[in-house]
């Protein structure tokens, strides 16, 4: 497999398109699944075109919202992208994008582009929507949260983000509780186990993307005999004891590492424009510039010093655009924005995102007993966050029940073939601590791939030859590289 290069196109497409009435049945049945899910669940899978891409065949499967009191159901939109050499086909690939996207999306884009048509030419290559996102009963808390303002105390902080904590809990659980509350990891690895019986295979391959890592993880943890292969590309970590305040933070501080090493190419570079002057120092200037006056554009809307941030995170995460965020910052040196109102900064999650992560993770805490720590962190990474920022994220699940932990366990002795997966060194969203921890609680330690350059997501480039051959030959031939391999960066190139 070579480059899925329609990923950060499709991140931020939005999700609203209704799938087609469904024709006559076929009925799929199931067998024990090897935990306590709804064993004798029977499911209804129909492919009919999809509305907006008739190259794509779309459906909609009947799930349980609780496993365990497989009642109450719902539809989950589902994709299949058949295999373009069926005498050559070797099974099915589960894909996911990651975030809490549109796997249907994912999947009916990327049939444009020729990478994703190498692939299958021997896979079929499915994904869902999952739970609360895209087309499957997506979820719309409509907050309506007051803003922090004026001069504060520690103690009204304290009241305002204990009192955000309750809204945001009610708000969102208040559309459909138990539905909200089932939008996890857990399920959503479940939901592929259904969605696996219901294609009738015996085994799932899979790349799982980003954010998305840690379901492919459990996938593999409840049912390792299902996987034939997997690839995990820049996962999310494993293991956060506290993940509203280490998640955000520990991309700050990858943010700032990213930033440095751009400084460092360019300090070696003649050519770059900030040679001399310095990225980083340059980044400093412009944004201590808009933290004392923002900047008006012609649109006549205010380009502020969290918007010039925001917008340099999000070019750092792609690493063709490292050579844009030395130019960029050049022009804004002489005070030309232009190229940044072209950056939109990084798109909303959605509200799906937010039941997930609460969902996920057990971080519970009254303001009380976060604030020193969020106002340590958010100083010593002020460049890409803030306090208050931080103290937002922490609120968004403290009034929310108890999480129900993603369920990730040693798998070595389990799989026939490892799980491989590939990181980026300077990768600003999934730092590459992260790919390391996730192999060691997967006991996988000996099939991780280094990439020495940055950017957040491999598979999906075409300019990594390295990274090409490995994922090809395992997705493929199911060989895993030498332990300890290392791809080398990317040339800095024009932007």
């Amino acid at each position: 497999m070579q480059r899925f290069t329609w990923l950060f196109a499709i991140l931020i497409l939005s999700l609203a398109t209704p799938l087609l009435a469904q024709a006559q049945p076929a009925l799929v049945s199931n067998s024990a699944m090897g935990d306590r899910d709804a064993d004798a669940l029977q499911h209804t899978i129909v492919w009919v075109p999809c509305p907006e891409n008739a190259a794509v065949e779309c459906a909609a499967l009947t799930l349980p919202v609780d496993y365990a009191k497989p009642r109450a159901t719902f539809e989950m939109a589902v994709v299949r992208a058949k295999a373009l050499n069926p005498a050559a086909r070797i099974g099915v690939l589960f894909v996911h994008p990651g975030g809490h996207a549109s796997g249907v999306d994912f999947v009916r884009n990327g049939v444009s582009d020729p990478s994703f048509n190498r692939v299958r030419q021997r896979f079929d290559i499915v994904s869902l929507d999952p739970r609360g996102a895209g087309r499957t009963r997506p979820l719309a808390c409509g907050f309506d949260l007051p803003p922090l303002a004026g001069p504060q105390t520690d103690a009204t902080l304290q009241a305002f983000y204990d009192d955000r904590a309750r809204l945001v809990a009610a708000q969102c659980l208040d559309e459909d509780r138990d539905f909200v509350l089932s939008i996890s990891g857990n399920n959503f690895a479940r939901d592929i186990e259904q969605f696996r019986r219901a294609l009738g295979e015996r085994q799932l391959s899979f790349l799982m993307i980003s954010n998305s890592g840690p379901v492919g993880a459990v996938y593999a943890s409840r049912y390792p005999k299902r996987v034939r292969a997997m690839l995990l590309d820049s996962p999310v970590g494993p293991d956060f004891r506290d993940y509203n305040i280490e998640r955000p933070a520990e991309q700050a501080a990858a943010q700032d590492l990213a930033l440095g090493r751009v400084d460092q190419i360019c300090a070696r570079t003649p050519s770059c424009p900030l040679h001399t002057t310095g990225v980083v120092a340059a980044f400093d200037t412009v944004r201590e510039r808009l933290l004392a006056q923002p900047f008006t554009l012609p649109d006549g809307s205010l380009f502020t010093a969290a918007r010039f941030s925001s917008a340099i995170a999000f070019a750092l995460s792609n690493e063709s655009q490292w050579p844009l965020v030395v130019v960029a910052l050049t022009n804004a040196l002489a005070e030309n924005y232009a190229l940044f109102a072209q950056v939109p900064g990084f798109p909303t999650l959605g509200d799906g995102f937010t039941a997930r992560f609460c969902n996920d993770y057990g971080t519970r805490r009254a303001a009380a007993d976060y604030q020193q720590v969020v106002e340590a962190l958010g100083t010593t990474y002020e460049r890409f966050t803030s306090a208050p920022a931080l103290a937002s994220s922490v609120s968004s699940c403290m009034a929310w029940p108890a999480a129900d932990t993603p369920l990730i366990r040693n798998v070595q002795r389990k799989l026939k073939t490892p799980i491989l997966l590939i990181g980026g060194e300077f990768d600003t969203d999934a730092p590459f601590s992260w790919t390391k921890r996730m192999a060691t609680a997967l006991g996988m330690d000996d099939t991780v791939v280094r990439y020495t350059g940055g950017g957040h997501v491999l598979a999906q480039r075409d300019d990594l030859p390295c990274i090409t051959r490995i994922i090809d030959a395992y997705l493929f031939d199911l060989t895993l590289p030498a332990p300890g391999t290392v791809c080398p960066a990317a040339p800095f190139g024009a932007p």
